[in-house]
């Protein structure tokens, strides 16, 4: 439900930095987590992100990573074996 509601709204402006329509819509998959999450981190697992954009999850690690790069997502806490990641939205609306 989040994902639907996250590729149904207009895309967050940090989407357009990026050229696949799969990482636009994890763009805005990880906004709508935040909204959702409201001041609090979010988890985001790479496997579920892999399979709600239909993505290699290799290629969603990658792109997570980008994400922190570029400063559109913060890493709060890595993930371990079993767990998520801890991410938080910073790249505003």
């Amino acid at each position: 439900m989040i994902f639907e509601t996250a590729v149904t709204e207009p895309l967050p402006l940090a989407a357009e930095l990026y050229d696949t329509p799969e990482c636009k819509a994890l763009v805005a998959l990880c906004r709508q987590l935040q909204r959702e999450a409201g001041d609090q981190p979010f988890y985001l697992a790479g496997r579920k992100a892999a399979e709600l954009t239909g993505t290699p999850h290799r290629q969603v690690a990658r792109w997570m990573k980008m994400l922190v790069v570029d400063k559109v997502l913060s890493l709060e806490t890595a993930g371990r074996r079993h767990r998520a990641s801890e991410y938080r939205y910073i790249a505003g609306e």
